[in-house]
Order: C-alpha cells, then structure tokens, then sequence
C-alpha cells in the first residue's frame, strides 16, 4: 500500500505538483528553444500508473497493462505507436492487476500472470489472461496454483513460461515455489521449488536454456531475511543447483544478460542502505558446486546509488539505466526513500574477459521517477528511442505522484527491430 511517511501539509504538497508540472513544462520549450537535451516528451498516458507492465509486440507498438496509483489498481490497457506518438486506450483486463507479469509469446499474444486486485489489503491472486493484439481482446487463461505477485516469469524453449516466487502476504514455501506454463495445452504444472525466496530478486535466462535467480528477500511475519544467493534452475531437468554468493544482498535491483554471457546487476537496497555497487556473474568460473564465492566480482560503480529502476540492454552492448529511488533504507515500496531520480547513466563493458567497465552519465531525464517501464522502440531502421512511460515520483516529507508522461531517448540501433505497422 502507497502511504506518505508523515501527514503533509496541503500548501507543501500543491507546491510540489506545481513545480513539477512546472519543470516539465520548462523543459518542453527548452526543446523548441534548442535545448540540448536528447529526451522528448511523446504524448502522455491515458492512466498514470506505475508498477505496470511494458510489452513490444510484433507489430513495433507497446502493450502497457494495468499498475496502480495512489488510490487504485488499474486493468486499463493501452497502446503506444511509435508511428504515430500517440497513446490508444485498449480493450481492458479482466482482472486489474498491479506487480504482475506480461509475457511476450511466439504467437504474438501476450500471457499476463498474478499481480495484486486491491490497494488496500495487497494481497496476490492468481489468475492469468492472454492478449490478442489482433483483435484487441482479453481471454482468461487456466488460473495458477498459487497466488503470486512481485514474482518472476521466463519465457522458455518448448513454448513454455516459467513463473517463480512470490511477494509478501503469502508463505514462504510460496514465495519458493515455482510452476510452468504450457502455452499449446493451456496448462500449468507445478514443479521443483527453490532452495530460498526471492521476493523482489531478478531471473537472467542463460543460453543453456537454465535460469539464473538471484538476490531478493524471504518474508514471513514479523521477518525479512534479505538473499545473499543467487541459484541456477534447469527447466529440462526441473532441478535446482549451483547456489552462489553474491557480493550484495540486493532487493529491488536489476539485471540484464550482457553480449558476452556475462550477467550485470545493479542497484538495489536492503534495511540499511541504497546500492550504487554493480556485479557482473561469471559463467564460465561456474564448476557447479554449491556456495562457489566468485562468480559475481564487483565491476564499476555506478555514478548513482538507487532501487527500483530500469536497466535496458542496447544494440551495441551497452547498458543504460533509468530513473529508480534514492537514500532507501528499508524496504517499504516508497516509504523507506528519501526521492525519486531523474539521473541516467550507461554502462560499457570491457572487453578481453574481464569484468571490469565504465558508466558514463547521459541527459537527465525531464522529471525523476522509479518504478516506471524502459522499452526499445524503432521510429525507422536506423532511429531506435528507449521509451519511459509512467513511474511514481517521491519526495520524503512533502508528497507522491503516480504519472502519465511519457519520453523518448535515442539508442543505438545496430540492427532492426522491425517497424511499426500499426497506425492510431
């Protein structure tokens, strides 16, 4: 549940809308004045939301799904073309949902799993629906075994996904448990739990078809064991194994596969403190044995410690990171942060088997954010923008903001990602 720390003062906390409002104004005609920002504004949301989901389908668009604001959980659906710049509102959830999952499957559909219905209680379901981008319509699908939110889902050979953990409010041998998608027989069939729970952790797919989950937390009343480990799960052999030791015990962080197999994570925060530190995992030191100590060495900090951000990988190898929140020191949603950033870095990796890089600071984007969405779009074959839509902006003390906005920043486009053939 979304809650200001302290009870605010009203003229505070209008002033704050304002002088947001205010600076994203300021910098839109600092575009038409030749500002040399590389961000745009592209149109706004039909809903503020955060805690979404952002989807690029087949034919280029973007499928956001659901969310929630300060005061309700979102099943509103719309689309982004980026042929257009526009923003069409979709054929609704069935179910509104928030902290859910969305899936892209090889049919061009799109498999959206558990997530939170209410604000006020927060706690999972477990129901699952299917997009058809075609014609714009909402199908449930079989519902899971266990109620799931804040959880993990992978998409795997043999058209199947796999969906693991869960958040708080359910047992602990549900936020270690794991269950598999059949997508043909619209299916799904629980399998071989996790060693421990990663509420909040990050799954890497490998190239060998294996998962690599780690960091996160396990909740049970009254106790939250932050996860220094990360594991390896096999969905061939239904197996879990290789349990090893990061070096952080991160929650709210974020990972992406690098070109070379290597896996970046970054950010994250536990009970004391925000991480700007980044770890890269080693595949090839990995012998298979259990509590192996270094196979995530620390590469280059980051410029910015922050949590809940976007971390995107582009074309070129490089890594950019977005927004997230600032001086958290528990792990409440927002609660526990001083704010919310605006700042964006990208990190480069070395080359030559070595883990260490660079992070080089880009344009701040236009207005701070965290728990927003980070999409690669193409506007042609060779114009390729990373799109952030929505988020929620905090400052401890003075006040919270869901919002609709929407910004483009141009990436490396290496190769095609095929263009948009769908026209609002």
């Amino acid at each position: 549940m979304i809650s200001v720390a302290k009870k605010q003062d009203a003229g505070v906390l209008g002033l704050l809308r304002r002088s947001v409002t205010l600076y994203t104004t300021c910098c839109v005609l600092l575009i038409f004045a030749g500002c040399s920002s590389k961000w745009t504004i592209t149109g706004h949301l039909n809903d503020a939301r955060s805690g979404h989901t952002a989807t690029r389908l087949h034919d280029g668009t973007v499928l956001v799904t659901g969310g929630l604001t300060e005061t309700t959980v979102l099943a509103s659906t719309e689309r982004y073309s980026p042929a257009t710049g526009k923003w069409t509102r979709m054929a609704p959830m069935n179910v509104p949902r928030a902290r859910h999952t969305a899936t892209l499957l090889s049919d061009g559909t799109v498999l959206v799993t558990g997530g939170y219905e209410h604000i006020k209680d927060f706690y999972p379901i477990n129901s699952t629906e299917r997009y058809n981008p075609t014609t714009n319509t909402w199908t449930l699908s079989k519902s899971m075994h266990r109620k799931r939110g804040f959880h993990l889902a992978v998409l795997v050979s043999g058209n199947r996904v796999v969906v693991i953990g869960s958040g708080p409010n359910v047992s602990v041998d549900d936020q270690r448990s794991v269950e598999m998608y059949d997508v043909d027989a619209d299916s799904w069939t629980e399998k071989a739990s996790s060693k421990l729970g990663h509420t909040r952790g990050t799954a890497s797919l490998q190239p060998d078809g294996s998962i690599i989950v780690a960091g996160g937390a396990e909740m049970s009343p009254g106790l939250i064991s932050l996860i220094v480990y990360a594991e390896r799960y096999s969905p061939a052999n239904d197996a879990w194994s290789d349990i090893s030791l990061l070096n952080e015990a991160p929650y709210a962080h974020t990972a992406t596969v690098l070109n070379d197999g290597t896996i970046l994570l970054v950010g994250g925060r536990n009970t004391g403190q925000t991480y700007k530190a980044a770890i890269r995992y080693q595949p090839q030191l990995d012998n298979g044995s259990n509590f192996q100590s270094n196979l995530w060495p620390l590469t280059s900090d980051m410029l910015d410690a922050r949590s809940n951000q976007q971390e995107t990988l582009l074309a070129n190898g490089t890594v950019i990171v977005t927004g997230g929140f600032y001086g958290c020191v528990d792990l409440g949603p927002h609660e526990g942060c001083d704010g919310s950033l605006s700042r964006v870095e990208v990190y480069t990796p070395s080359t030559g088997g070595t883990v260490s890089g660079s992070w080089t600071k880009q344009d701040d984007m236009y207005s701070e954010r965290g728990d927003h969405t980070a999409t690669v779009i193409s506007l042609s074959l060779n114009d390729c923008r990373l799109l952030i839509a929505g988020g929620f902006a905090w400052h401890v003390n003075v006040g919270q903001r869901t919002l609709n906005d929407a910004m483009l920043f141009p990436v490396p486009c290496l190769r095609p990602l095929g263009l948009s053939t769908f026209h609002f």
